[in-house]
């Protein structure tokens, strides 16, 4: 099977997005390492609370009927039917990560243990990313304000653990996160009977490695475990500080 880029979220959608493209690409111009990933969780959130919107108002009776304007736009979320599939809350799909915890559980945990100051950081950095999106996102979604810390964790927590990272088509090949719809829900194994690849027109070819029989789960091999990505992985704060820094200032 194939997954089309354009089925795909990438940065371009959210810096394309009518609403928040804008303070998106300033956020862009304006930080420093890690900003894609950033973006790319502040766009997530933001859809999710607006179809968590449209979900409240259709159970209040509303309608998204041609004399519902506003009810038609939120009708329209691009790519509602995938957000629907991904695990914004702890335990959703089995889902685990550390900034689902509470903070008296990352002490209990992993307090003198490698994780631990890493855990500590990403939770921090989180939180303070959040209010810089807060002044991007809220104009827009308003009345889902006092949601907003938790699709924020959610969003991290989605773009960190199921995020690809793909050459760019319409960028020289530059390397982007991409957020592929069916792909991200095959579980990892260190001997996968599918392989995936990037393919010229920007999408991700999915290939069966052994003959395959009906009923068979797939599985796929993101990394080796003694690839160096994985040993050394470590988000790039750079980003955080840059923020907090002009934040601080300002």
């Amino acid at each position: 099977m194939r997954v089309p880029r354009m089925c795909c979220i990438t940065l371009d959608d959210a810096l394309s997005d009518v609403e928040c493209g804008d303070g998106f690409r300033k956020l862009l111009e304006t930080a420093g390492p890690g900003a894609d990933t950033v973006v790319i969780a502040g766009y997530l959130a933001k859809e999710y609370l607006l179809l968590k919107e449209y979900d409240r108002r259709l159970q209040a009776g509303d309608s998204d009927d041609e004399n519902n304007a506003e009810m038609r736009w939120l009708s329209n979320i691009k790519f509602s039917p995938y957000l629907r599939t991904l695990p914004w809350e702890r335990g959703i799909n089995a889902q685990e990560h550390v900034l689902f915890w509470e903070d008296g559980d990352v002490d209990a945990l992993l307090k003198g243990s490698l994780a631990y100051a890493d855990a500590v950081e990403i939770r921090a950095n989180v939180k303070l990313v959040t209010g810089i999106l807060d002044g991007i996102i809220c104009p827009v979604i308003c009345k889902a304000r006092p949601s907003l810390e938790e699709a924020v964790r959610g969003s991290f927590v989605i773009s960190l653990s199921r995020a690809f990272v793909a050459p760019c088509p319409i960028d020289g090949g530059k390397d982007e996160d991409r957020l592929a719809p069916v792909l991200d829900m095959l579980q990892h194994s260190n001997i996968p009977n599918i392989c995936h690849r990037f393919v010229e027109d920007g999408s991700i070819e999915v290939l069966a490695r052994p003959n395959l029989k009906s009923g068979d789960e797939l599985f796929n091999q993101y990394k080796t475990e003694e690839d160096i990505d994985i040993i050394n992985s470590s988000p790039d704060l750079g980003l955080y500080r840059v923020l907090w820094s002009s934040r601080s200032q300002s």
